[in-house]
């Protein structure tokens, strides 16, 4: 989603943000994310927007690069292969974290960064891939 003008600064540790208006969503479709200063927000390089949130504290840079270039190659793929149907979304988030064991929602993919790091690069599409067509799927039929 999407701020609709500049955040404005109500103290050092706080700062409000409005946000676009969007359609209905389910409330178990609800995801939030308050991130800590150390995650850093990249972008995958794809024709859609998709945005990586990785902690650079505990990931180098090399890692943040490969996530973000294999998503938005993943992506690019993925929606050649889907033609005509089309992504009702404005942007996907990607969040690497360490120890994840949960869910995603529409519009937000949380990545098990452990894992990640383990993977080989097919491993690492299967995770991606996976995950980007629940979007389509899982997000059209729960809408």
């Amino acid at each position: 989603m999407h701020s609709i003008g500049p955040s404005t600064e109500l103290s050092d540790s706080w700062q409000l943000t409005q946000f676009a208006e969007a359609s209905s969503l389910s409330t178990f479709m609800l995801s939030l994310a308050i991130l800590p200063p150390e995650f850093i927000r990249g972008y995958a390089g794809s024709r859609f927007p998709i945005y990586i949130w990785i902690n650079k504290l505990q990931n180098s840079p090399s890692i943040s690069a490969d996530f973000a270039n294999l998503t938005g190659r993943v992506f690019d793929e993925i929606e050649q292969i889907l033609g005509a149907e089309m992504l009702q979304l404005k942007e996907i988030n990607l969040i690497g974290v360490n120890e994840f064991n949960g869910s995603q929602s529409f519009g937000t993919i949380f990545i098990g960064m452990e894992d990640w790091k383990k993977a080989d690069e097919m491993h690492r599409v299967s995770i991606i891939a996976k995950s980007l067509i629940r979007q389509w799927i899982g997000g059209e039929n729960q809408m």
